[in-house]
């Protein structure tokens, strides 16, 4: 009796040991939100404005007045084409109007005569016509002096080649005593990219797009853009969606869209 009390009272003991200890449950309350929609894309970064800068009269290539690759001012200038052949032409051009304007004084005297004498019948109406018509043209040729000498003025002005706008200045086209002409091939002279703000082009596949509520991406969809670095690092400023394409790219099945972000350090 004494052992078969012990056996059982060690069979408890065994059992009570061998039982886990009591489960912890934590409940939580399940409620829908929304979650962003993430995707990551290669881009393309560009300047905002690509200005190509040409040479508006021909002549030799004098001096460059930049360092290639820096940045510039809007205004200032960059290169200087052979000034000698226009100041010449503006020298000529401003002697036109003396001679214009003592042809209109004569003619505008001659038809101021002849006028009292056509009502006295003393000279025809056709003498009269003739210098009438003969101030007309020196008047308007006297216009047109003027207007030489501000063209040739103007043509002056233009062997001075200022940058359009500002940014950072490309490689020079040309070398120093290259003949300039203003056709297609030889009036580029350098390029400028305007680095602030900048662009980032990119585009969303339609499986990508599948994802989004309308199945595209409008200039009014949520949209917040950010650019990481080839290391990973992410840029500090936020873009702004400028440009959606209204259609799907058919070789490419992406939509192509572009955003513009702030680049005070023109990195």
């Amino acid at each position: 009796m004494l052992a078969g009390c012990q056996r059982t009272d060690s069979g408890k003991a065994a059992a009570a040991a061998a039982a886990p200890p009591p489960v912890t449950v934590h409940t939580v309350i399940v409620e829908p939100r929304n979650v962003p929609i993430r995707f990551t894309v290669p881009g393309v970064v560009e300047g905002s404005k690509e200005v190509e800068v040409r040479a508006r009269v021909s002549g030799i290539l004098q001096k460059q007045l930049y360092k290639e690759g820096d940045p510039v001012r809007q205004g200032s200038p960059l290169f200087e084409i052979d000034r000698a052949p226009y100041e010449v032409a503006l020298a000529q051009a401003k002697a036109q109007p003396s001679q214009a304007a003592a042809r209109a004084d004569q003619t505008k005297r001659e038809e101021t005569r002849l006028q009292p004498l056509v009502g006295e019948r003393a000279v025809s109406r056709k003498e009269y016509d003739d210098a009438l018509s003969a101030r007309q043209l020196a008047d308007a040729a006297l216009q047109q002096a003027k207007a030489g000498v501000q063209q040739a003025d103007l043509n002056l002005s233009y062997t001075r080649v200022n940058a359009p706008v500002a940014g950072i200045s490309g490689r020079a086209a040309h070398s120093v005593g290259t003949l300039i002409t203003t056709d297609t091939n030889g009036s580029l002279l350098t390029t400028i990219n305007q680095l602030s703000p900048i662009w980032v082009r990119f585009s969303l596949a339609e499986s990508d797009l599948a994802k989004i509520p309308g199945g595209h991406v409008g200039r009014g969809t949520p949209l917040d853009v950010r650019v990481l670095f080839a290391d990973g690092t992410p840029y500090e400023g936020k873009g702004e969606l400028n440009f959606a394409a209204t259609e799907i790219d058919s070789k490419l099945g992406t939509q192509q869209l572009r955003a513009e972000f702030a680049n005070p350090r023109e990195q």
